[in-house]
């Protein structure tokens, strides 16, 4: 599949005024413009269509359930409240003039003056005209962006494309689905694991020990944590449920993840396959699992901003990292995804990850051409080289695919 293009919409939303939210595009293909964002619903409002959006059901006989009605009302909502007036005439002749070029456009929402405005699914931006929801195309990506004042380049990297899995089910908790998750993400990976352009790997226990030793003697690209999650508002953080050495929860901040994730240049990316992984502060934009993980230097995290069912994250993984494994951007890899979740008639979840990134564009990898990275990259800023993970390392074990499925926790002392 050719590698896509996109040009970037930039939209910075300012402090509230009287009037509203101050929105410039500062670059587009079509220039520059300024506007006023004034929300179109009240919080209960809001609060209100994102219930019948949960509750609606994931799957209807109908055409149209009432989940999806009421992710239009809200998209239509803020896509006529966004793209308005001279920024709205700025966003048509940039499609146009993107579609012209054979190009996408790549809309990069800046939040960091408005953390009240970050918990806004605007992955459901929906536009009346053309009755389409921009992020389930692969030509109109949504990006949260957070730009920092340290640059990130591409990180060169040599297949296979190391994912280091945890998955954490505390003995405490609700249970998930997630043996059927890992069994359904190593079928779908196992035909690029032959072609060795990816290598998944399970960590033994979801302790952070485990974490430890693992980034201590081997290189990854790609870390995918699957459990619970929530958001603290007291600590504004969010939290993910890893366990003990007993297999009790033990509950991590972002924050502390991000400090064992900090010194591994080889890591490109991030998924955070849990519940509330992407809800931040209102006073912090940096707060949020997926935020302070930015903030610790990863150049993109896709997180979830709502509960997502198994069906809909199996679904996210596979097409996601065999977009990945075949050499698009985290962006385009994420539309796919939505796609995919759509095509299976798993109705509005495909709106539930949310992608941040400090990355310019969607390139975290610098891949060398194969068969399934054609794509013709600059020079890396930063290279990586590749571990062995064929040996034999503490805390760290290859599954197979016969003892996946009666794996036991080891002891993290």
């Amino acid at each position: 599949m050719e590698q896509r293009i996109y040009a970037n919409f930039d939209l910075l939303f300012e402090t509230v005024s009287d009037e509203g939210y101050p929105v410039r595009v500062v670059g587009s293909p079509a220039g520059e413009a300024i506007g006023t964002f004034v929300p179109p619903f009240t919080e209960a409002e809001l609060a209100r269509l994102l219930r019948r959006i949960a509750d609606s059901g994931i799957r209807r006989r109908r055409l149209e359930s009432g989940r999806r009605r009421a992710a239009r009302q809200l998209g239509d909502g803020l896509f006529q409240g966004l793209f308005t007036g001279d920024v709205g005439r700025c966003y048509r002749a940039s499609v146009d003039e993107t579609e012209r070029r054979g190009e996408g456009l790549r809309i990069r929402l800046r939040l960091s003056d408005t953390p009240e405005l970050v918990d806004v699914p605007w992955e459901l931006l929906h536009d009346p005209v053309s009755d389409a929801f921009l992020a389930l195309s692969v030509w109109t990506p949504i990006v949260r962006y957070l730009e920092l004042p340290v640059p990130t380049n591409p990180i060169g990297a040599v297949p296979p494309l190391r994912i280091l899995v945890m998955i954490s089910q505390p003995s405490t908790m609700a249970p998930l689905e997630v043996e059927e998750e890992w069994s359904r993400l190593q079928d779908a990976v196992a035909e690029l694991e032959a072609d060795g352009v990816v290598s998944v790997t399970r960590l033994p226990d979801a302790t952070l020990l485990g974490l430890q030793r693992a980034l201590r003697d081997n290189e990854f690209h790609i870390f995918h944590f699957v459990g619970h999650g929530t958001y603290d508002p007291e600590h504004e953080d969010g939290i993910l449920a890893l366990e003990d050495r007993e297999g009790v929860e033990r509950l991590v901040s972002g924050r502390d993840l991000g400090a064992f994730l900090r010194d591994q240049r080889s890591l490109g990316l991030v998924v955070l396959n849990s519940c509330s992984g992407a809800t931040t502060s209102r006073d912090d934009p940096f707060t949020g699992s997926a935020q302070s993980l930015v903030l610790a230097g990863i150049p993109a995290v896709v997180a979830m901003q709502s509960p997502i069912s198994d069906s809909a994250a199996v679904s996210f993984a596979s097409e996601f990292y065999g977009a990945i494994a075949h050499g698009h951007g985290v962006d385009t890899a994420i539309g796919e995804s939505r796609r995919a979740m759509f095509g299976l008639g798993i109705d509005t979840e495909w709106a539930t990850p949310v992608l941040y990134m400090r990355a310019p564009d969607g390139a975290v990898f610098d891949l060398p051409e194969t068969p399934h990275a054609s794509r013709n990259r600059p020079a890396a800023g930063r290279t990586a080289p590749a571990a062995d993970l064929g040996s034999s390392r503490p805390g760290l074990t290859r599954k197979s695919r016969t003892d996946d499925r009666t794996h036991g926790r080891r002891d993290a002392s």
